[in-house]
Order: C-alpha cells, then sequence, then structure tokens
C-alpha cells in the first residue's frame, strides 16, 4: 500500500538539528548543500529514521525489533511516500527510489 505523498520542512529538520546537536550546514544551509554536490539541503539519516520507527508504530505494529537501512540522500522538500509491504516500510521518493526502509523483525 502507498500512502499519499508528504514533504519534510526545514523548520522541522532545523529544530531536530538543535535537539540533538547535529551541526552540519548541509542539512539547514542551502548554499552549503549545494557547495557539496546536493540539490538541497539532506534531511539527517536520524530524522529518517525516526520518522519510519514512529510510521510503523503509527500503524500498530510497535518497534521492538526493527532494522532501518539509509540508501538515498533524503531531501528538504522533495515528495516522499511511504510504502508498506509485509513486514518492509520503504520510504520513496518522487522518482520512486527507496530513500530508507525499515524491516520489521530486523
Amino acid at each position: 500500500m502507498i500512502d499519499a505523498a508528504f514533504q519534510i520542512a526545514p523548520e522541522p529538520v532545523a529544530r531536530w538539528c538543535s535537539l540533538i546537536g547535529d551541526v552540519n550546514p548541509i542539512h539547514i544551509d542551502q548554499s552549503v548543500a549545494r557547495t557539496f554536490g546536493f540539490s538541497a539541503t539532506v534531511v539527517p539519516g536520524s530524522l529518517t529514521s525516526a520518522l519510519l520507527l514512529a510510521e510503523i508504530d503509527r500503524r500498530g505494529h510497535g518497534t521492538p525489533s526493527v532494522r532501518v537501512r539509509l540508501r538515498r540522500w533524503t531531501h528538504v522538500g522533495e515528495p516522499l511516500q511511504y510504502h508498506w509491504s509485509d513486514a518492509r516500510l520503504q520510504l520513496l521518493g518522487a522518482d520512486g527510489r527507496e530513500r530508507a526502509v525499515a524491516t520489521l523483525g530486523g
């Protein structure tokens, strides 16, 4: 099942970085991100992982044993979708390519 598209806005990313002490400017400064070859600022992997875990929990599966793998950079503001299949939750970009995947049972 593929869910409706959503985006991760800059403000929550900045708050997350402040909360966890992530000072890497590719997450909050567009010009720095572009200097390093990114088309936009990059969502921290820790936030991407947390969003996957929260979505699994929201769906009522809990998170006792989950393996999260980050596959590609997730850019702030890019259209994203969750895709749930069996015991896997994928985070897909607008291009259909996997950004991250969480597998239940590790």
